[in-house]
């Protein structure tokens, strides 16, 4: 988060909250400024608003007199002090850096991430995952979910139907796990993030949120790339029997 731009805002908010004050106690005769003042107020804590929601998990909105405030204080200790309490008092635990996804994922997102639009990042993922995965088994007649149900479907390849295998025994237990494992947790990804992205309309994602699900798509890629391609050989595709 930019501290300075989120200080600014909670200070602009403050002065907005101060000259209401002062409007109200002028009565009547200002009403139309006092109402003019409101107006600005609300628009005021629309970025504060979207700073305390990234702050707070629980942020449950803004109170009305004295609290708003008491709630302005409070969002400003938080970013003044939130790397402070951070250092010496919440316990030590991996943090998940979003440039050591894999490329295919960051490249796709960088931009749109950078700008706020975190869900149209992760839906720009996936299409760039999707089309990956097309690329590399030579496939444009099927995509998302059902790509991924055919590539790393465990059954042989077919006609025009390339599959991705994972290196080990293939006749192992151990392997035909990860290949159904891979393809219900890249199909689950595909329907359960890319497909409301897509159709439901306007989706709103926090940060943190927006991240696991790149890390779902990042996976995923990681396992294409670990995947050589099964083709079916041009004796077999064509019918003939090898002497």
């Amino acid at each position: 988060m930019n501290s300075e731009w989120a200080l600014h805002k909670l200070d602009d908010l403050q002065a907005k909250v101060d000259e209401l004050r002062v409007v109200r106690k002028l009565g009547a005769p200002f009403a139309d400024r006092r109402r003019e003042v409101e107006r600005e107020l609300d628009l005021r804590k629309v970025p504060v608003r979207a700073i305390a929601e990234e702050l707070f998990v629980d942020w449950r909105g803004f109170h009305g007199g004295s609290y708003l405030t008491s709630q302005i204080q409070m969002i400003r200790g938080e970013i003044l002090f939130r790397a402070e309490i951070d250092e010496n008092l919440q316990p030590e635990a991996p943090r998940l850096r979003a440039d050591r996804l894999h490329p295919w994922i960051w490249s796709a997102a960088q931009s749109l991430w950078e700008s706020g639009h975190h869900a149209d990042a992760v839906e720009t993922a996936a299409k760039k995952l999707n089309a990956e995965i097309q690329n590399k088994v030579q496939r444009r007649d099927v995509s998302d979910a059902s790509l991924c149900t055919e590539v790393f479907n465990a059954a042989p390849p077919a006609a025009g139907r390339s599959r991705l295998r994972f290196p080990g025994a293939r006749d192992s237990e151990s392997w035909r796990s990860r290949q159904e494992g891979a393809m219900s947790f890249s199909r689950g990804a595909f329907m359960a993030i890319r497909n409301p992205l897509a159709h439901d309309g306007e989706v709103d994602l926090g940060e943190h949120e927006a991240l696991e699900l790149l890390s779902a798509f990042s996976v995923v890629a990681r396992w294409v790339d670990q995947c050589e391609v099964e083709c079916l050989d041009s004796d077999q595709a064509s019918g003939e029997t090898p002497a």
